[in-house]
């Protein structure tokens, strides 16, 4: 982010990440499992992903000992240049 608003001018460009972590068991780990059990078919079929490596995440998603993230928040700002001479 802070990349892209740095190639289109701006300036005083910053950027902070927030990247959530949490252990299996939770509401989270539960979401993510169901996600991937609803997509299970074309994960698959994709060839990324076999049926063994969703099992094994099934399991660690499921142990409390676990801790994992997901996804990293990004927020990035910057400033128009000023156009006075």
């Amino acid at each position: 982010m802070p990349a892209m608003l740095d190639a289109q001018g701006l300036k005083a460009v910053g950027a902070e990440a927030h990247t959530a972590r949490f252990n299996g068991g939770s509401p989270w780990a539960t979401y993510f499992v169901q996600t991937v059990q609803e997509l299970r078919e074309s994960l698959v079929q994709s060839g990324f992903i076999n049926t063994q490596m969703i099992a094994e995440l099934e399991v660690l998603y499921a142990n409390p000992r676990y801790w994992m993230s997901v996804m990293t928040i990004v927020a990035a700002w910057g400033r128009k240049p000023s156009t006075q001479s």
